[in-house]
């Protein structure tokens, strides 16, 4: 796990914290921050964790152009795209 303190401590601006529990290694990213479309990774060990960081990519959805005051979702009975949280000014 010292790896991953190592690896949060050289990347503040993109992780906003990581953790372990009973199903692995997670790491929380910061808005503006993804992977695969998550804004999170989860990996079974600390050395997949570090490896799949690596793909760790900027990222321009909604939440993160307005830190998480709004995000989008698809409507499974309609198929359209719905936004939640505060409306900008």
């Amino acid at each position: 796990m010292k790896a991953l303190e190592k690896l949060a401590a050289k990347n503040p601006a993109i992780i906003r914290d990581w953790y372990r529990d009973p199903d692995g290694y997670w790491i929380n990213l910061h808005y503006g921050w993804q992977l695969w479309g998550c804004h999170s990774l989860h990996e079974l060990t600390v050395s997949q964790a570090l490896e799949t960081f690596k793909a760790v990519e900027p990222c321009d959805c909604l939440e993160c152009r307005t830190d998480g005051e709004q995000w989008e979702d698809i409507d499974l009975d309609t198929g359209k795209l719905r936004i939640f949280g505060k409306p900008q000014d």
